[in-house]
């Protein structure tokens, strides 16, 4: 409704997007460590910020390599941040977003996680949850690590364009497949257009990854089709 939309814009104006770039802020040289240190970092600067409306000191994680997070997940997550923790599973085991609430321990909630594992989301949630945080589980995630997944999103991204929006291309036997409802959720891009990068979309496009096609519709109408170039992955 209108009072739910108003909400999610008052969200998205409330952002602070800071890059976990390679600096003297990241000392650490794993993964947990520089989460550690990224959080640190955004809660000294949101202690400096008295003006903030983001009074909470909530932090998102964004996973770069999962480009199809829809924005009313991150959110969602940022709505909810005042009781709990959000995770957004990946399909190969990791997550591709991780909200974390202000009365979460740090480094305590990164402690003990496998990373670049299969069981790095299930982890994260022990992790978590030994410390006290509730955690809510939202999407499954696609991570864009190999080929085949450059693939695999392509694919994706065509079927939602060709208004294909039922050609759920997600593997069986996910770590966290069989035991979450949020993670059995259809992909984000089944929500329509709406939730697609386009600066992804775009590079696909460029690297003719993604061809597009005239063709006619049931109706015999002319219309465009958007396909997968097979030969584009030739090579690799």
């Amino acid at each position: 409704d209108d009072d739910d939309e108003e909400e999610e814009e008052d969200v998205y104006q409330r952002w602070i997007l800071l890059p976990m770039v390679n600096d003297t802020s990241l000392q650490s040289s794993d993964l947990g460590g520089k989460l550690s240190n990224g959080l640190n970092r955004v809660r000294t600067l949101q202690s400096k910020l008295s003006s903030s409306s983001n009074e909470n000191g909530d932090v998102v994680f964004l996973g770069m390599d999962s480009p199809e997070l829809p924005l009313h997940e991150i959110s969602h997550a940022l709505q909810i941040s005042s009781q709990k923790a959000h995770l957004c599973p990946a399909n190969d085991g990791g997550y591709g977003m991780l909200c974390v609430p202000s009365h979460a321990p740090c480094p305590t909630i990164f402690e003990h996680v496998q990373w670049s594992t299969h069981l790095t989301a299930v982890s994260q949630l022990k992790a978590l949850t030994d410390c006290g945080v509730e955690v809510s589980l939202g999407k499954l995630m696609f991570d864009i690590d190999e080929m085949e997944d450059v693939r695999g999103l392509a694919g994706r991204l065509c079927n939602v364009r060709n208004g294909v929006l039922d050609g759920d291309e997600r593997k069986e036997g996910g770590v966290l497949e069989r035991c979450t409802p949020g993670a059995m959720a259809s992909s984000s891009l089944k929500d329509g257009d709406g939730n697609m990068c386009l600066y992804t979309w775009d590079a696909l496009m460029k690297l003719s990854i993604i061809l597009k096609q005239e063709g006619e519709n049931e109706d015999g109408q002319d219309r465009q089709f958007f396909i997968l170039n097979d030969k584009a992955f030739a090579s690799c």
